[in-house]
C-alpha cells in the first residue's frame, strides 16, 4: 500500500537497560537489526525510525542516519504525537507499529494485518496477545484513529503507548484482534529486549539465525524462531 508507513518506535532512554538500541544483538546494534527485519516486510514500502529530538537520542539518530535509514524526531515522552507527525510527514493514512526492542517481529504476520485492515474497513488490528508471543506482534492503525486519540485522552498512559486508548476502549473504534496462528505462543517466553538476560537470549537466537539461513539475511521465518528456541531451551 503506498498510503502505509512501517514506523519503528526507538529510544536510548529506557528505564530497564539504558542504551540497548545501540547494544549488539548478532553482531548489529539492536535498532540496526529490527529495521533490517521490518524491511523484508514486502507489503510496506516506506520503513521509518522514528526516535526523539532529546539530545540522549542523537547519537542513535545519527548512527542510522549513517547507515541510510530514514530516521523522524519527534516527542521524547509524547509517543503518539511522534507516530502521527511521523505519518503526516510521510502523506500516510496506515502506519504499521512496531516496536524497536522487537528484533523478530512476524513480518508474515504484519502482512495478514494489512490484508485484514485494508479489506474490513477498520481503525485498528492487531493480535489476541494470549495467541502470540511478545515481540512477534505488531498493530496497523489508521491515521484518522491516533488523531482520535489525541483528541479524546491527555492520559500521560495513552501518549506514552499509543494504542493503549483504542484497547481500553474498544466500543469508541473499529477494532479486530486475531489469532496470530504461531508456531511460537509461549507466555513465558519474551522476545523483546528488556533486560541484559533478554538481550543475551535474543543474541544467542541471532547467532543460530546467521549460522542457519545465513548471515545479513533477515527474511527468516517465525517458524526458523520456534526451531531455534527449541533448540535452545
Amino acid at each position: 500500500m503506498n498510503n502505509t508507513v512501517l514506523i519503528i518506535q526507538a529510544r536510548m532512554s529506557s528505564s530497564r537497560l539504558p542504551g540497548k538500541m545501540l547494544m549488539q544483538l548478532g553482531g548489529l546494534p539492536l535498532f540496526e537489526w529490527v529495521c533490517r527485519r521490518c524491511m523484508t516486510t514486502g507489503s510496506v514500502k516506506k520503513v521509518v525510525l522514528a526516535t526523539s529530538e532529546d539530545e540522549s537520542d542523537t547519537l542513535l539518530a545519527d548512527k542510522a542516519v549513517s547507515l541510510g535509514f530514514q530516521v523522524f524526531r519527534g516527542s521524547l515522552n509524547n509517543v503518539l504525537d511522534r507516530y502521527i507527525r511521523c505519518a503526516k510527514s510521510e502523506k500516510a493514512e496506515v502506519v504499521v507499529r512496531v516496536c524497536g526492542d522487537s528484533p523478530f517481529v512476524d513480518t508474515g504476520l504484519i502482512k495478514r494485518l494489512l490484508d485484514i485492515y485494508i479489506n474490513n474497513d477498520l481503525d485498528y488490528v492487531s493480535v489476541d496477545k494470549e495467541t502470540c508471543t511478545a515481540g512477534l506482534d505488531a498493530e496497523v492503525v489508521g491515521l484518522d484513529a491516533l488523531e482520535k486519540i489525541l483528541s479524546l485522552s491527555s492520559d500521560p498512559d495513552d501518549l506514552e503507548h499509543v494504542t493503549r486508548h483504542i484497547r481500553n476502549h474498544p466500543d469508541l473504534y473499529r477494532v479486530r484482534l486475531i489469532d496470530a496462528g504461531s508456531k511460537l505462543c509461549n507466555g513465558n517466553l519474551s522476545l523483546t529486549v528488556d533486560t541484559e538476560d533478554d538481550l543475551k537470549m535474543c543474541d544467542c537466537i541471532a547467532r543460530s539465525l546467521n549460522l542457519q539461513t545465513g548471515a545479513g539475511r533477515f527474511d527468516f521465518t517465525t517458524d526458523d524462531i520456534a526451531r531455534i528456541v527449541g533448540e535452545l531451551c
